[in-house]
């Protein structure tokens, strides 16, 4: 009998813990998607404000339009890093946090290519930690 109330415990302790992992996965897939948004919303500025300079008529209202939704980024990812961080290791969140000013320094100073590869290395980064935080059986172990 007691061997069955302890199994009985056991099996609920680890539908709890499972319970508490899918509603963490949840919550760091809404925010990463969010971001990886804004950083497809971003990326497309600074296409078109590389493809203005290639062409010469790159003028400061693009470029301030640009540096404005790099700006909003910036707040929504410094704003969500804090509840990223119970999730992640914090190395992988200060690689972002590095790529994310890589890339607001690069396009202020007209480093538009330079922008574009942070850009594309930080949005692997926000992939990945969605890839490594899914339950699957090959993360498990």
């Amino acid at each position: 009998m007691r061997i069955k109330k302890e199994l009985i415990i056991v099996f609920f302790i680890i539908l709890f813990v499972l319970f508490l992992e899918i509603i963490s996965n949840k919550i760091s897939e809404q925010i990463t998607n969010k971001i990886l948004k804004e950083v497809d919303e971003v990326c497309e500025g600074i296409y078109v404000l590389k493809s203005l300079d290639d062409s010469g008529t790159l003028n400061e209202e693009n470029k301030k339009n640009v540096e404005n939704s790099l700006k909003k980024l910036m707040d929504l990812w410094f704003d969500k890093k804090k509840l990223l961080a119970l999730f992640f290791e914090h190395n992988e969140i200060e690689k972002i946090s590095r790529c994310m000013v890589i890339v607001y320094e690069d396009t202020k100073n007209n480093s538009f290519a330079n922008a574009l590869e942070a850009k594309n290395e930080m949005k692997y980064l926000l992939k990945y930690l969605n890839d490594k935080d899914e339950l699957l059986i090959e993360n498990i172990f």
